[in-house]
């Protein structure tokens, strides 16, 4: 691995943002194009990584950012209150929906619709006009959503529990928990190695997600 380059984020209007809600989350597209959140601010990047454009949006900052090319939308979790939509061709703000203590979105394949964390739920939401559809009963303490197409599972990171634990997208059905360890903040489905994964402060696990078949509850 070797270092490319870096671009220093020092433009007039960042001066008194806080650094530790700065920089958090971004994506690219195949034509070059690059987005970046800093606080809840989102900025586009030419191909060079100059910054071009910037959106700010009403919020502390942004823990999460997913880019759903079938919509051509950006979601950004506002923590605390609000779930924002990006047109990314237009680069505009396109709608927010009230979300309390929101912190992870997660786009569903296959599916015109995107799932986000509430307060002890996970909140099914219409992709483009954030209606809600329907709402799944989880623990406190949500830190990252994955989706497993294939089972027609989301799986769930519960940092204070230290468990990740999985539901059915339809019913919202239990289908277990496993203790992966404390501060478990994130997990991440992969569709070709038919694997979770996902890490705590005691390290990174890959999990068989087969494992589920054989619980019944939380």
């Amino acid at each position: 691995m070797n270092f490319q380059r870096e671009f220093p984020l020092s433009r007039p209007e960042w001066k008194n943002k806080n650094v530790l809600s700065g920089f958090r989350t971004g994506f690219s597209r195949p034509d070059g194009m690059y987005m970046m959140s800093y606080t809840c601010d989102l900025i586009r990047m030419t191909p060079a990584l100059q910054p071009e454009e910037q959106l700010e949006f009403p919020s502390v900052m942004c823990n999460s950012m997913k880019y759903a090319p079938q919509f051509q939308s950006a979601y950004l979790t506002g923590f605390p209150f609000l779930l924002h939509r990006v047109d990314v061709d237009g680069f505009k703000k396109a709608n927010s929906k009230w979300m309390l203590l929101s912190m992870w979105v997660e786009p569903i394949p296959g599916r015109d619709e995107i799932a986000v964390n509430g307060y002890r739920s996970i909140v099914i939401l219409d992709a483009t006009s954030l209606e809600t559809r329907r709402v799944i009963r989880a623990k406190t303490g949500i830190r990252s959503l994955a989706v497993d197409q294939k089972r027609n599972l989301i799986y769930v990171a519960q940092y204070f529990r230290g468990e990740l634990a999985a539901y059915d997208l339809d019913t919202g059905e239990a289908k277990g928990a496993v203790f992966v360890g404390p501060l478990l903040r994130a997990v991440n489905f992969s569709e070709k190695n038919d694997r979770i994964y996902t890490g705590s402060s005691q390290g990174i696990y890959e999990i068989d997600p087969n494992i589920f078949e054989e619980m019944n509850t939380i």
